[in-house]
């Protein structure tokens, strides 16, 4: 038979089976579709020279520039906010809690034992485990040997014993040379930064668990108290107890609601390690034992979490999770929101107050909008944004104007051009409205002339009208869904978002869009991790890219006790109507045009195992690689809280054994080590060279793409395929003579597995250089002799072992002939 030419329907087909879908791309990674033709996407290159990274997980960036030039870039992640001007440093402007606390004159304890722990006497503090807090004004040059310099600093909060202490870590350069609490001089503060959130959403199973009735979960958690060893051998907390013994109540309110597993127990008060005046079985929910286990005495059991909790959706609360019997989110991860205003900056942690920060070199922390007179700005709200051209404020949930009530469906905003005045006057166009379809509002995003916001069931657009009304809000779509907060993005004046089962587009009305990858997508992801999911747009090449974690990772990350993150995306190519996917990892991204690339975030979790067994009291522990890990932090080991203050070479120093209300142990050889709540993240710039140059070596990455089956005249005959000749170019490449790889499958029938074959390389003759982006005449391999035979075929092309390669597939073609009927 003559040349087959092979041309293949642009974008991949996941909705029917591999051989329904002939004619089409079925499978890929990291791989675009650009005027109908499959390309390797582009590499990425860290943000900065120097390859430093902050501290949480990035979930929000913004850009925009100053009045004095400065190209900022501002980053929310789970334990800090930070500014970076011009692509220099990373500066810490998270907002701080209340006041400097001023303590006593001898409020550090310090141990022989653990020489670089340090007790902190602060009454009422309100802190919890992970959050930081500055010491400052100590003048003694010594306390008990370890110096005065080196506990006035920043610290992370390693063990909470009460409402009145707390533990912190020197490095281990330092340690204390006598135990005791000594008198100290100076005016000695302590600055606390607002409470630090989860990287990931917690999960409780069971009936009643997670949003089951519409709980909400503060930041706030403890773990039930236990003598031990355990005595009795069965249970932490009984069914009747009234009274809950907890690690620390610190962070708790002074009476409120917890929940157990998936019983909700409402509390009258408590103590520094106890609830009191409990009622349990609360909101439909039925009192049962926790930590009922056959444990033997003397052993130590598995840790019990209590959540604390804020409201209930539809009423006074925000958030949301996944309604349902069997699981659900019990604590959700910390989200921010931010706009520039002018040059200064508004800021907001979901279901957090407001915050501005003044644009000045200083790089102080953000300010609190006040909600008291004058400016009565909303105490919580879902997300704050700046509207275009008119510069208001806007809060999307909030407490309406003169309640301290938290409504999530309310809107407020301030006075024109006025970010300090909220209290609507006949005088300023200061006001608020609440709206009605739905159960809390999501998020908001501006578009031409209107601001598009979405409840977690309706579509509204909030339009300037002018005074007395100001705002005039209309209705565009009920009976929709959004999936996370971050799902939805504006390009070209169209919204695009994610759902909870399909995806949507509003461009004045709201439509379903088709997606020949929705079976695919949705029975992946994960929906209990959905609030991570995030929309970008990539302007360059016509995209949108939903991130998200898939199912897989959830159940790799349970089983390696690690954070589950996001590691998928799904690419919609609005020009030309296309689908794809692949598997990254990225927890925000930033599509602008005032940096030369897309800037996205990605995480680096740190995991390694025991290289040796270890005793419930040893200080020094050693693990097979310790370099991703934190200089100093909280790790955990099975079930154990350990804090260390140093690292040398693979072995953690200066360890605290049990913290966090745990309990010391021994671990076998090859345990499971991964940090706590102390992910470090870095930037990277997108579809800049060709390669992964996120660190100091790069490293190529992997893609490909395959069709589904085809076949010879419907199959009726096997074919016999003995030479391909390849249509490709290696334009944008940066490397020698680049090469990628072409591999063809066949098999009998559909059931049957893929014959064993070779991947066969298509190198280029043109050496390519980094200096000169090169469009030669290509020269490449002209042919491929193959031996294959079989009633349907496909057919990849891909690449992954060599740096400086870029490819585009044209139309290949094969040589086949007829082979008979059987």
């Amino acid at each position: 038979m003559a040349l087959q030419k092979l041309q293949f329907r642009a974008g991949v087909n996941r909705e029917g089976t591999n051989y329904s879908n002939e004619g089409g791309w079925y499978l890929c990674d990291k791989v675009r579709f650009r005027s109908g033709y499959p390309e390797k996407i582009g590499g990425w290159t860290n943000f900065l020279s120097n390859y430093s990274t902050f501290l949480g997980v990035c979930r929000s960036l913004v850009n925009w520039i100053d009045l004095s030039g400065n190209n900022n870039v501002g980053i929310g992640t789970n334990l800090k906010y930070y500014i970076n001007p011009n692509q220099t440093s990373y500066y810490d402007i998270t907002p701080v809690r209340g006041t400097a606390h001023t303590l006593s004159s001898s409020p550090f304890t310090t141990f022989l034992s653990s020489p670089q722990l340090i007790q902190v006497n602060d009454t009422t503090h309100g802190a919890q485990v992970g959050d930081f807090v500055t010491i400052a004004g100590l003048t003694s040059a010594t306390v008990n040997g370890i110096p005065g310099t080196a506990i006035n600093a920043q610290f992370q909060i390693i063990n909470v014993i009460d409402s009145n202490n707390y533990q912190i870590q020197v490095s281990a350069l330092y340690a204390a040379t006598s135990s005791g609490t000594p008198t100290v001089t100076g005016t000695i503060t302590a600055t606390y930064q607002i409470s630090v959130g989860l990287p990931a959403a917690v999960v409780g199973n069971g009936f009643g668990a997670g949003v089951w009735n519409g709980v909400n979960y503060s930041t706030y958690y403890t773990t039930l108290a236990y003598s031990s060893p355990l005595t009795t051998g069965l249970e932490l907390l009984n069914n009747t107890a009234t009274t809950i013994s907890v690690a620390s109540t610190a962070g708790f309110p002074s009476s409120g609601t917890i929940i157990i597993d998936a019983e909700v127990i409402t509390y009258s008060g408590t103590t520094s390690t106890s609830f009191t005046g409990c009622t349990r079985g609360t909101n439909g929910s039925t009192a049962v034992w926790h930590g009922y286990r056959p444990y033997a005495p003397g052993t130590t059991p598995t840790p019990v979490t209590v959540y604390g909790v804020l409201g209930y959706l539809g009423s006074t609360a925000w958030g949301a999770g996944t309604s349902g019997a069997s699981s659900g989110v019990s604590q959700q991860l910390l989200l921010w929101t931010a706009d520039n205003f002018g040059q200064d900056l508004v800021i907001a942690p979901r279901g957090g107050a407001i915050y501005y920060w003044t644009n000045t070199n200083a790089y102080n922390p953000a300010v609190q909008l006040s909600t008291t007179s004058t400016v009565y700005a909303p105490s919580a709200t879902n997300q704050v944004l700046v509207s275009d051209v008119s510069q208001f404020v806007i809060a999307l949930g909030s407490n309406p104007y003169g309640s301290t009530t938290y409504n999530p469906m309310n809107v407020r905003w301030s006075d024109q051009a006025n970010p300090q005045v909220w209290q609507p006057l006949a005088t300023n166009q200061a006001g608020g409205q609440t709206l009605s379809n739905g159960s809390y509002i999501m998020c908001g995003r501006k578009n031409r002339q209107e601001i598009v916001i979405w409840t977690d069931s309706a579509l509204y657009s909030m339009q300037y009208i002018g005074p007395p009304f100001v705002w005039g809000f209309y209705l565009m779509m009920s009976n929709i869904s959004i999936i996370s907060p971050n799902a939805a993005i504006v390009v070209n004046n169209v919204a695009y978002w994610m759902g909870i089962d399909k995806f949507y587009q509003y461009t004045g009305t709201v439509q379903t869009l088709p997606c020949s990858l929705r079976q695919f997508v949705f029975d992946d992801i994960s929906y209990d991790q959905r609030f991570q999911v995030t929309a970008g747009v990539n302007e360059g090449y016509n995209e949108v890219w939903w991130y998200y974690v898939s199912n897989t990772a959830v159940a790799a990350s349970a089983a390696a006790g690690t954070t589950p993150l996001i590691d998928r995306y799904v690419v919609f190519n609005y020009l030309e109507n296309t689908w794809y996917y692949g598997n990254l990892q990225r927890t925000s991204w930033l599509g602008t045009h005032l940096l030369q690339y897309p800037l996205a975030s990605y995480v680096v979790q740190p995991l390694s195992q025991l290289s040796g067994a270890i005793t419930s009291s040893a200080t020094t522990i050693t693990i097979s690689n310790a370099t991703q890990f934190a200089t100093s932090g909280i790790i955990i080991i099975d079930s154990e809280y350990i804090s260390y203050n140093g690292i040398n070479g693979n072995s953690f120093l200066g360890c605290v054994r049990g913290v966090n209300g745990t309990v010391a142990a021994s671990h076998a050889n090859g345990a499971t080590v991964t940090q706590f709540n102390s992910l470090n993240s870095s930037l990277v710039f997108h579809e800049d060279g060709t390669d992964d140059n996120s660190a100091p070596t790069p490293v190529p990455f992997s893609c490909f793409v395959t069709t589904s089956d085809f076949d010879i005249q419907d199959g009726d005959h096997f074919s016999y395929i003995w030479r391909i000749v390849p249509d490709v170019n290696f334009n944008g490449s940066n490397s020698g003579f680049p090469a990628a790889y072409i591999q063809v499958q066949a098999r009998n029938f559909p059931g049957n597995p893929y014959q064993p074959t070779t991947q066969e390389s298509v190198s280029s003759n043109v050496q390519y250089t980094p200096v000169i982006r090169q469009y030669d005449v290509q020269q490449y391999t002209q042919q491929i002799y193959t031996r294959l035979r079989g009633r349907q075929m496909n057919f990849t092309i891909g690449s992954g072992g060599q740096l400086g390669v870029a490819w585009q597939l044209g139309s290949p073609r094969i040589d086949t002939r007829t082979d008979g009927r059987r």
